[in-house]
């Protein structure tokens, strides 16, 4: 099967994680490149020793390719998979699978329509912590959930000198922390409560950008010299940090506690009606959980689940064995670009909520 790749970064790159997962895969072959910047392009066939073309344009890699990794910035994304899904192809899309709100209705419509082959870059389904904490609500072990709690982040652009990039850009990104990390929580606990989006309604989005300037480095100018100002600075549009409050239709509550300047372990827990669970990533082979007894008490110490011996962690590896899978042989996915756009759509109400 032969793969092409849109998009290979500029100061991150998560183009590098797709690649060397899909390398793993026996008869996938990396066979297209496409980027704005040939140079980069080049870079990375490099890098990662393929015989890849490097493409002029997004229409000659769909030429060459039967399915598209989509790694470019979030607001080209519903635009690349609507044509490579009007095109044939099988697409792997990162998330969060943004565009323009036509955009994203026209591939919600032409998702419903082609059902097999596409799927959303929600690579975090697959960690062990998330699939063992979605057993858990399966069996019915935690009862309806009450209350969720995750925490996540990153400490890249806690960096001051990190220089101004689309991430930064409201008009590129939508969002900052919130739509870094926030989408990806919002994934899991939908994925862990077993609720559809609209299942889902937002209470409360605050968000903070605390470094409101970064240095532009001579692509961004040349991209957006009318927007620079302070001597050489862009002025950051994005969130650094957000807390998002969600409620499901059954009355539980979400806290989704997103950070890109720094954070402490990562952490899960989940309370409800017969037990609570907790996870940190401080132990990630380990997962907490507490079940209520018959009188409906807490015991005072909680059983341990136990990561198995040996099991899989690249969680890029494991969504690309699932994605190639389901294009061979026609298959469609959970996680589809439609469950994608329908999450977008929930993220629409907490922009209204954090900006109006």
């Amino acid at each position: 099967m032969r793969v092409g790749i849109v998009g290979t970064g500029t100061t991150f790159g998560v183009a590098d994680l797709h690649a060397a997962a899909l390398l793993r895969i026996p008869g996938v072959q990396i066979g297209a490149v496409y980027t704005r910047r040939a140079a980069k392009g080049k870079e990375f066939v490099h890098r990662h020793g393929l015989t890849a073309a490097v493409c002029g344009s997004y229409e000659e890699l769909l030429e060459k390719s039967d399915g598209v990794c989509i790694c470019s910035p979030n607001y080209t994304h519903a635009a690349y998979a609507l044509k490579a899904l009007q095109a044939g192809k099988g697409v792997l899309c990162e998330k969060p699978v943004e565009g323009s709100e036509e955009e994203l209705r026209l591939l919600l419509k032409e998702a419903e329509k082609q059902k097999a082959g596409h799927m959303a870059g929600f690579n975090y389904r697959y960690s062990w912590e998330n699939r063992k904490l979605r057993e858990l609500t399966e069996q019915g072990r935690l009862g309806q959930i009450y209350t969720f709690y995750q925490r996540k982040g990153g400490s890249r652009l806690a960096d001051e000198n990190v220089p101004y990039e689309w991430r930064m850009d409201r008009e590129k990104s939508f969002l900052g922390a919130a739509i870094d990390f926030g989408s990806h929580m919002l994934d899991n606990f939908l994925y862990i409560g077993n609720y559809a989006p609209e299942e889902v309604s937002i209470s409360a989005a605050q968000m903070e950008t605390y470094i409101k300037r970064r240095k532009a480095d001579s692509q961004s100018q040349l991209e957006a010299e009318e927007n620079l100002n302070y001597g050489g600075y862009r002025e950051v549009t994005t969130d650094d940090t957000a807390l998002l409050i969600l409620e499901t239709k059954d009355g539980g509550r979400a806290a989704l506690d997103c950070s890109r300047i720094g954070c402490g372990f990562e952490e899960i827990q989940v309370v409800g009606s017969k037990g609570a669970a907790f996870f940190t990533q401080a132990e990630p082979d380990k997962l907490y959980l507490w079940e209520k007894d018959e009188a409906g008490r807490f015991p005072g110490k909680p059983s341990v689940l136990q990561k198995e011996a040996g099991a899989e962690e690249d969680t890029y590896y494991l969504q690309a064995c699932d994605w190639i899978q389901a294009v061979r042989e026609g298959k469609e996915l959970p996680c589809s670009l439609e469950l994608a756009c329908r999450e977008a759509f929930l993220f629409r109400e907490i922009a209204m909520k954090a900006f109006c």
